[in-house]
């Protein structure tokens, strides 16, 4: 799909720290299953990328807060 649209740089989920670090994006899409939310949200907000997370934002109500305070400490959007 990529290809069709003129997509020239490729991350597998195993490289996503290194297209986080890469400086070529400023925003993710989280579109995981519910449970890996929070983990990928913050890897994101911690590299300085925004995110936009689908619904439901997190399986706890601990991991919603911990992505919010991970946001606010890293002056990124979610």
């Amino acid at each position: 799909l990529g290809e069709k649209y003129g997509v020239t740089k490729f991350y597998s989920y195993e490289q996503y720290d290194d297209c986080l670090k890469s400086g070529e994006i400023d925003a993710v899409y989280i579109a995981l299953p519910n449970s890996m939310h929070c983990d990928f949200t913050v890897r994101a907000e911690k590299a300085g990328v925004h995110v936009l997370c689908e619904k439901p934002m997190a399986v706890t109500s601990d991991e919603c807060e911990q992505m919010l305070e991970t946001c606010r400490m890293h002056d990124v959007s979610l």
